[in-house]
């Protein structure tokens, strides 16, 4: 966590010099350091999955979903993926039910 003093843009567009306060009681961080960032910049509300819960087949990627009568496959459009999940773009509803390998997909 930091307490942001200031920013100034820079020319290269999207790219800000942060002067920022953040607490260093054990000087594990240099004065003056530099640091990357990644600020959001609003929300966006997306519906995601288990990275484990996501299959291929070529360029195809589709989830097992629990179905009547059993587990059903079903492709899917895939977006980013970041910390163990995959953003689903298309192909599936919030609300139904992925099953994910008990392996974790290995």
């Amino acid at each position: 966590r930091a307490v942001v003093e200031g920013d100034v843009p820079s020319s290269a567009g999207g790219v800000y010099t942060v002067n920022a306060l953040v607490a260093n009681a054990d000087r594990a961080l240099l004065s003056g350091g530099a640091a990357t960032l990644a600020i959001p910049s609003g929300r966006h509300a997306v519906l995601v999955v288990p990275a484990a819960a996501v299959v291929t087949d070529g360029d195809l990627a589709g989830v097992r979903v629990a179905g009547r009568a059993g587990a059903d496959l079903r492709w899917i459009k895939v977006g980013r993926r970041t910390g163990g999940v995959v953003e689903v773009l298309s192909g599936l509803r919030a609300g139904e039910r992925v099953l994910v390998p008990r392996d974790g997909g290995a």
